[in-house]
């Protein structure tokens, strides 16, 4: 049995938001968001000086405020990558269209930690 239901994508990113394991925090789901509209359409976004400057900016945080929430978003596996190049875990979300996200994860095995 196949169950369809049709959902707006701003349904689908606060639903899969909520979803999200309960130690993300509001700031996280901001900053999140943010390195979202700033990714490529594979997910991933270079956090220059300057996106960190715009992003202390915009989201009102301090640099060792974003450090931690990156920290954080890194040890749950929303965001893959080390140091100033990231990814956002394509199984969370996804900013290109669908036929490149099923290829994308056809060819990686990724992992989504959730408690």
């Amino acid at each position: 049995m196949t169950i369809s239901l049709v959902v707006s994508k701003e349904e689908f990113f606060i639903a899969a938001l909520t979803g999200l394991n309960k130690e993300v925090r509001a700031g996280d789901i901001r900053l999140l968001a943010l390195l979202c509209s700033e990714a490529d359409d594979s997910g991933i976004v270079e956090f220059t000086t300057e996106l960190r400057i715009k992003a202390m900016s915009k989201l009102e945080l301090r640099k060792q405020n974003i450090s931690n929430i990156i920290g954080r978003l890194r040890d749950q596996g929303l965001l893959i990558g080390k140091r100033t190049v990231f990814s956002v875990n394509p199984q969370v979300l996804w900013k290109g269209n669908e036929d490149e996200r099923l290829t994308f994860l056809n060819d990686r095995v990724i992992t989504w930690k959730s408690r």
